[in-house]
């Protein structure tokens, strides 16, 4: 898709079930395009809650350029809180919700000059209540966070992303054994490539076992 300057989002969850096949996303140049994926004009969100599809299982490359409102790539949609994006097996005492990330199957992440986005993969915070909804959390328990998992990724090249001030977070760690390169490039606020989360010390050791080119 290139320079649909009007449009907001890509698709929405209900579309993407039919979408299995897809293996690339290419976005340039549309000014107007805040995430990849939304739920903000779903009318049955209820049919979504009951459903254990797998999203785009077979999506290889997402390349991202020169779209100045991009906030959001993957998964949830921060439209609407109360309900999360399906994928696996989250379960509540009524449905079985999970959320998922755009990023999760991709190999190749490219992302250039896309001035509004401040998180490359979005740590959901979601809580299951006594009642079995979904509900977004202001300050949630530790096992209440969703981390996506990136088994699959081998490159991961950013560019010209003024807002991003870390890359990974600690729990992703483990499921970068594939990343091979990592470039972060003239993205003037980053202050880390791996952020601790909510402030507190994670002995854990910031290491990836194949990769091959490291710029910064």
């Amino acid at each position: 898709m290139w320079k649909c300057n009007r449009i907001k989002y890509l698709f929405s969850p209900l579309m993407v079930k039919l979408l299995s096949n897809l293996k690339t996303i290419s976005i340039d140049s549309c000014d107007a395009i805040e995430e990849v994926v939304s739920n903000r004009d779903d009318k049955h969100e209820e049919e979504m809650t009951t459903s254990t599809t797998t999203f785009f299982p077979h999506l290889h490359s997402l390349s991202f350029y020169f779209l100045k409102n991009l906030k959001r790539i993957g998964g949830a949609s921060a439209a609407k809180s109360t309900t999360s994006i399906i994928h696996d097996q989250f379960k509540s005492s009524h449905v079985t919700v999970v959320p998922w990330s755009l990023c999760q199957y991709s190999r190749e992440i490219f992302i250039y000059q896309c001035d509004s986005l401040m998180e490359v993969f979005e740590t959901q915070e979601i809580n299951n209540s006594s009642d079995g909804d979904i509900t977004s959390t202001t300050i949630p328990r530790r096992e209440s966070i969703y981390v996506p998992r990136l088994f699959n990724l081998k490159k991961l090249i950013i560019t010209l992303c003024d807002l991003l001030q870390h890359v990974f977070t600690f729990s992703t760690l483990e499921s970068l054994e594939q990343l091979e390169k990592l470039m972060v490039k003239n993205c003037k606020a980053m202050k880390v490539i791996v952020k601790e989360e909510n402030g507190e010390q994670i002995n854990k050791v910031v290491k990836f076992p194949r990769l091959k080119s490291l710029e910064l």
